[in-house]
């Protein structure tokens, strides 16, 4: 993902964007959420996502990749 691709970004996401922007479904989105691998807050019954949460996990799946040497395609975006 470039720059601008982030600069573009709303400053917070629901689930149905971070899906788009992973490119990935419904099911795997909530896990990332659940897992705490994607911080998120919540109101009510409502998750958003702080741009700045996706921006650290894009940096903590780049460090995990680089640490292990490589990436499954499940790992994350690496």
């Amino acid at each position: 993902m470039n720059r601008d691709a982030l600069e573009g970004l709303p400053d917070v996401l629901s689930v149905r964007d971070l899906q788009a922007l992973l490119q990935i479904g419904r099911s795997q989105a909530y896990q990332l959420i659940h897992d705490n691998r994607v911080k998120h807050i919540r109101i009510g019954k409502t998750i958003r996502i702080p741009k700045v949460y996706v921006l650290e996990f894009f940096a903590e799946s780049e460090r995990m990749c680089y640490n292990q040497g490589g990436c499954s395609k499940t790992d994350g975006p690496c």
